[in-house]
């Protein structure tokens, strides 16, 4: 299985068809899983404000990783940076032979929202709305994957990140709220899964849904 599909099944496997009706103590995987999404979003926010193109590395932590080191990361020349304010705007628009990269990520103050669009040997199409501030995250991301494995089997998932008033402490880490997520799954069978966790009262606490 592509390695990033199956960090999206990963992330999920612990939900399948259930509900939040009980909790258990995450695992130190399940754990990391979580805390790299809410580290993904701080860093897309970080990374914009001060006019930089946010890593790809940060958009897979975000669940959908799909061999991200096979989409080239986007040169400096096809993006068009606009400052206004508080408010700050990247505009993508790149092309390399069959594989392009286009769309706009902008950051206005807390605010984020997304428009990602990537095809090549990865196509990825990723839209949502976030509100990033030191010491909380909340809002909605819909992401779309499709790759194939050296076989040539397709690889495809459909991904829906719901940030619930997820509270921070000083150094970032999570203390209160819920992160959930739905998806899609396909590698020439289709698996609904789900996965939702409890952060806090202290940093280090994670409840995932049974």
């Amino acid at each position: 299985m592509n390695k990033g599909i199956g960090f999206v099944v990963g992330m999920l496997v612990a939900g399948v068809g259930c509900g939040p009706e009980s909790y258990h103590t995450a695992s130190v995987s399940e754990s990391q899983s979580a805390q790299q999404v809410i580290s993904a979003a701080q860093s897309i926010k970080s990374s914009v404000s001060q006019g930089n193109i946010p890593s790809l590395s940060a958009m897979a932590g975000l669940g959908a990783s799909a061999s991200m080191d096979s989409i080239e990361q986007p040169s400096d020349s096809c993006v068009t940076r606009q400052t206004n304010g508080a408010k700050t705007t990247l505009t993508l628009n790149c092309t390399s032979g069959a594989d392009s990269e286009k769309g706009s990520i902008t950051v206005n103050g807390d605010s984020i929202d997304l428009d990602l669009h990537v095809t090549g040997s990865v196509t990825l199409d990723e839209t949502g709305h976030l509100t990033v501030s030191s010491n909380a995250i909340d809002g909605n991301l819909s992401i779309a994957v499709q790759s194939a494995d050296a076989s040539g089997q397709k690889l495809s998932a459909s991904v829906m990140l719901t940030f619930s008033q997820i509270t921070l402490d000083g150094s970032g880490c999570p203390t209160g709220g819920e992160l959930a997520s739905s998806a899609t799954v396909s590698d020439g069978r289709s698996e609904s899964s789900s996965f939702q966790v409890k952060f806090g009262p202290a940093c280090g606490n994670v409840q995932v849904a049974d």
